[in-house]
């Protein structure tokens, strides 16, 4: 019954915010379930959960909003802006998408960086692709250092560049098989 409705959805959101919360604990950051109250756009509710970045982290205080959906009308177009409006929402630094990959439509990677911004398609029945989220999440608050230090920081950005496009390629390998 719940698969034709969009209570599914619901209880995919739930699995993915209870693994945020399990791993903001682990890595020092602080996790907001934000979905049902509105954030700074009036009466927009947009984005599920943000992790706040804690003091030992090199961009401390930095915002990663997280919005997941199980919908099969999703595309890439219509996450890009609903992440664009999730960010503003919620005062982020960076999004991630993330779409069951049950419902995930033909052609969906299973891991894109656009802008500030990643992609993923997440089995929550499947421990075995949390490797996805993991990625995305440390991808994320590399993104938020680069976003609050620019290109004067001593960081490798080239090399963080081509890590980017190494764990990509990992997980299509890892997708593929």
């Amino acid at each position: 019954a719940d698969a034709r409705t969009t209570a599914h959805g619901n209880e995919f959101e739930a699995t993915l915010l209870r693994w945020l919360e399990r791993r903001a604990n682990e890595g020092g950051d602080v996790c907001e379930e934000t979905g049902g109250t509105t954030g700074s756009i009036k009466n927009c509710k947009v984005g599920d959960a943000v992790v706040e970045l804690g003091p030992e982290h090199r961009a401390a205080g930095a915002r990663i909003v997280f919005e997941a959906k199980e919908d099969a009308s999703y595309r890439l177009a219509t996450a890009r802006e609903e992440m664009d409006t999730a960010r503003k929402n919620r005062g982020a630094d960076v999004g991630v998408f993330v779409l069951s990959a049950k419902s995930a439509p033909d052609g969906w990677e299973t891991f894109r960086v656009i802008g500030p911004d990643v992609f993923v398609a997440w089995d929550a029945e499947d421990p075995a692709t949390d490797v996805i989220l993991e990625a995305a999440l440390a991808l994320a608050r590399a993104l938020c250092a680069r976003a609050r230090h620019g290109v004067e920081s001593e960081l490798d950005f080239e090399g963080f560049e081509r890590a980017v496009r190494d764990v990509e390629k990992q997980i299509q390998a890892l997708a593929d098989i």
